[in-house]
């Protein structure tokens, strides 16, 4: 005799889930968690005379539905708009940007012409560089919290979005596989319609092969694309060729000055390094 299981029908279906609502709650109140073996467990002392299938493809359902939930609720938790003092914000940014005007036009007239100037000139980069970071971590302590939120928003619809995404592939693919199939039928009784010998014979195939011009719908229309592949890179003619300019670079790089590779020419810049740690202020 087979254990006695539950049965999913429309009219019972409130009902079922109820049930399993019950048997979840109960194995909590147990101490238990409520994976899907002990719910079955739970559920299979219910004699309502079913197949185990059933009560399988229920409990995996409701247990499924279960976890998404618990995570949706953490997400929503976690997404909750947070509260930004743009007002704050906006009068930081403005104390800083009138702080920064002063100082761009205090080192666009600043000199260096001797070591005195180049060691006060290093100190100040340091202290920009001090004051950039700061501003810096200003700005993302009131920009993180709502990223945070838009990234929630953006995985809450990326699932729906891309099974859609999916659908319109699908459906654009068996549409322009049909035109094609269509377009094939059509050109190839055109041409037996060229071959034939009887007048009657071409004018018919001419008939049927027009029956396979699918209609015209609006706002849908077919587009013809064209791509191609590198087949022999040796018979490309030199002006498609492009240089590697990754690999011209990185020899560059590693060689650390000009690796004598004809048609290339390397030149040096020199540039500060500044260790703000490092630099006195």
């Amino acid at each position: 005799m087979s254990k006695p299981v539950l049965i999913i029908t429309e009219e019972n279906s409130r009902g079922t889930w109820a049930l399993c609502r019950a048997a979840c709650d109960a194995l909590k109140a147990a101490g238990q968690e409520p994976d899907s073996n002990r719910l079955i467990s739970a559920l299979t002392q219910i004699h309502i005379g079913a197949t185990e299938e059933q009560v399988l493809e229920l409990v995996e359902r409701f247990v499924n539905l279960e976890t998404e939930a618990k995570a949706m609720a953490k997400t929503r938790a976690q997404s909750k708009m947070p509260k930004v003092d743009l007002v704050k914000a906006s009068e930081l940014a403005l104390e800083y940007k009138t702080d920064a005007e002063k100082t761009e036009a205090y080192i666009t007239d600043l000199a260096v012409t001797n070591d005195p100037q180049y060691e006060a000139a290093a100190s100040m980069c340091a202290d920009v560089m001090r004051q950039a970071k700061e501003i810096d971590e200003k700005r993302v302590s009131f920009v993180d919290p709502l990223n945070q939120v838009v990234k929630n928003l953006n995985a809450f619809f990326k699932a729906p979005l891309a099974h859609l995404d999916k659908c319109e592939e699908i459906l654009k693919k068996k549409l322009g596989s049909y035109v094609s199939g269509e377009s094939k039928k059509r050109d190839q009784l055109l041409i037996e319609a060229g071959k034939a010998d009887d007048t009657g014979l071409s004018e018919e195939l001419i008939e049927q092969a027009e029956a396979h011009i699918p209609p015209k719908l609006a706002g849908v229309s077919m587009r013809t694309t064209w791509k191609g592949e590198v087949i022999d890179a040796s018979k490309i003619p030199r002006e498609y060729l492009t240089p590697d300019l990754k690999a011209l670079s990185a020899m560059t790089k590693a060689k650390a000055g000009d690796p004598g590779i004809p048609g290339w020419k390397a030149t040096p810049t020199t540039k500060p390094a500044i260790t703000v740690s490092e630099v006195k202020s």
